[in-house]
């Protein structure tokens, strides 16, 4: 039965009888975050909106070799944005995974209060071998912005309000091989098998480089992946694909190819800046008019479907502006389909517990052969760790 919210209470429980002993550890932090959505419908609207966002960090290690974990997010939802999303609460009560570990306590047009427990999870560690069991986060992704090995929980680059990533409910075990070589096999099960997913990687260093191979069972896929890490000079190179291919047609057409490549290089003066390109054979090369960067978040990426155009660039340049704060500029570019995303970020330390940050995303599609505004959010975040 896939809805059995009362193991949720039960681990809750567990942690709170562990919260007394000197082996358990909590932290998490408070974010406020205002938001300003310009969005392009049949006339520009200009929509307000409001997130207080909660994220609880709990661990206890019952032993030098067991250790149970829970972690969750509470999210406070309201504004003018929210209220314009039909049903924008029941969005956000469906919980992809196995077990349902998501809770929507306030559901009102223009107030949502909802909580999500992303990793709820045991693990055992020996000394050439661990287990965990539970929600997870399982990464396999070599790259940072887009992951086509990451086939149990890719990641959407552009929601950087989420730094910790979804988890999967998944059984992984790991055994080491050596200094530099491992082993990972994983499953992740779902309501029937067609909908499960189980693979198997191998990680290894050869002269300088990071290598991996992963194959295996994807959703009624049969999926075979690759990467690799390393350097050319001073220059940071890497890369990572997956071929997907149905189970009942591995030879009879071409599957779904998802490719990526960057190098990133940290100049004089303090300037890091970095390029990388995404390949989906499944995506398109048409016009993406009547969508955005706000619609693009939303959307339920996954690692075969990175991103909804077939060729994709990015491009990125980040500095230390003093010691407190830094500068970041990043934008994507979409040949074809003539998709532009812009994404600056100023970041600023107040001191160790306390971060503001000031983040836009605006993008431009190509309508009627005229780029034009597509629709774009200015947010401005202040961020409390404790």
């Amino acid at each position: 039965m896939k809805r059995v919210k009362l193991f949720i209470f039960t681990i809750l429980l567990v942690s709170s009888s562990a919260f007394a002993q000197d082996n358990f550890t909590l932290n998490g932090y408070v974010k406020y975050m205002q938001t300003n959505f310009l969005v392009s419908t049949p006339s520009t609207t200009l929509l307000t909106d409001n997130l207080i966002h909660n994220r609880l960090n709990a661990k206890w290690y019952a032993s030098d070799k067991l250790q149970f974990s829970v972690e969750l997010r509470n999210r406070a939802f309201y504004g003018e944005y929210t209220k314009s999303i039909p049903n924008y609460g029941d969005l956000l009560d469906n919980d992809p995974g196995f077990v349902d570990m998501a809770f929507t306590w306030v559901n009102e047009p223009s107030f949502i209060l909802h909580t999500m427990i992303d990793r709820a999870n045991f693990t055992y560690q020996s000394k050439k071998w661990n287990l965990r069991v539970g929600r997870q986060r399982i990464n396999w992704g070599i790259n940072t912005v887009w992951t086509p090995n990451d086939v149990f929980n890719a990641l959407n680059y552009l929601d950087f309000d989420y730094e910790e990533r979804p988890g999967s409910d998944a059984v992984k075990f790991q055994y080491y091989l050596g200094d530099f070589s491992n082993l990972e096999v994983a499953f992740s099960p779902a309501d029937s098998i067609e909908g499960s997913i189980a693979a198997i990687k191998y990680g290894t260093n050869y002269k300088g480089y990071d290598y991996q191979i992963m194959g295996g069972y994807y959703k009624q896929d049969l999926v075979l992946g690759a990467g690799w890490a390393g350097n050319i000079k001073s220059a940071g190179f890497k890369g990572e694909a997956s071929y997907f291919t149905h189970q009942n047609a591995v030879f009879d057409s071409f599957g779904n190819l998802s490719a990526t490549a960057s190098i990133d290089y940290t100049f004089k003066k303090g300037w890091y800046g970095g390029v990388s390109f995404l390949y989906t054979s499944g995506g398109t090369t048409k016009s993406l008019a009547g969508n955005s960067a706000l619609q693009l978040l939303g959307n339920n990426l996954s690692a075969k479907q990175l991103m909804p155009t077939r060729y994709t660039f990015f491009l990125m340049a980040s500095k230390s502006l003093t010691a407190a704060s830094s500068l970041n500029l990043s934008g994507m570019y979409a040949p074809g389909t003539n998709f532009f995303l812009l994404f600056p970020a100023i970041t600023y330390s107040i001191n160790n517990q306390f971060d503001l940050d000031f983040v836009a995303q605006a993008s431009f599609i190509e309508m009627a052969q005229k780029l034009q505004h597509g629709g774009s959010g200015v947010f401005a975040r202040l961020k409390w760790s404790f």
